[in-house]
């Protein structure tokens, strides 16, 4: 009776975990459509809807671009190009679980420097994920865990603190829970009270 209780409530989690991993919580992290001129009709940060630049400041150098991307299957893909620490974009991420563990990944291609996935709590504060690379060479599949510690968060790719890359398929989804098959442990009865 016990094991078929377990049964059931390891098949209900399952499921719901199931109908979590369907829907990604990243907004058009595949980088498409009408993009959006953030530098005053210059041209010069340009960012695929819901992506928001995290410097306008035109004077650094910075730029970002949509083009096409030069990944197998890819479609449009966000450049990034700064000279300076923390330039790139971001998107609030909401509503995020606390305690819940969710997968960040994202397909990105280095040409120079570091590029940076972060993400900060919904109230601000320290980031409660950061992965830096500044060594892979071609496009690349990140994955990182992230906990959150308050109801959302606020996802950044930038550069670490400068770089040249190309980002494309941004998600965020629940982390799929792992079952291992139910081992018997023996119990020690010689110790028991009579």
């Amino acid at each position: 009776m016990q094991r078929a209780a377990l049964a059931v409530l390891v098949a209900l989690i399952v499921s719901w975990c199931g109908v979590c991993l369907a829907a990604p919580l990243v907004r058009n992290g595949g980088m498409d459509g009408q993009v959006a001129d953030h530098s005053e009709g210059k041209g010069l940060l340009l960012t695929p809807p819901d992506w928001t630049p995290v410097n306008i400041s035109t004077d650094r150098g910075d730029r970002l671009s949509v083009e096409q991307s030069d990944r197998e299957g890819g479609g449009q893909c966000l450049r990034v190009k700064t000279f300076g620490s923390d330039a790139g974009v971001y998107q609030t991420l909401a509503p995020l679980e606390e305690g819940m563990t969710y997968l960040v990944s994202a397909w990105v291609k280095r040409v120079s420097g570091d590029i940076g996935l972060v993400v900060y709590p919904a109230a601000w504060g320290p980031a409660v994920m950061r992965h830096v690379d500044g060594v892979s060479q071609g496009w690349l599949r990140i994955t990182v865990g992230l906990t959150p510690i308050d109801g959302g968060g606020h996802l950044y790719l930038v550069a670490a603190p400068k770089a040249e890359f190309l980002i494309d398929d941004v998600e965020v989804r629940v982390a799929p829970l792992r079952v291992g098959a139910l081992t018997p442990k023996p119990y020690d009865l010689s110790n028991r009270w009579l």
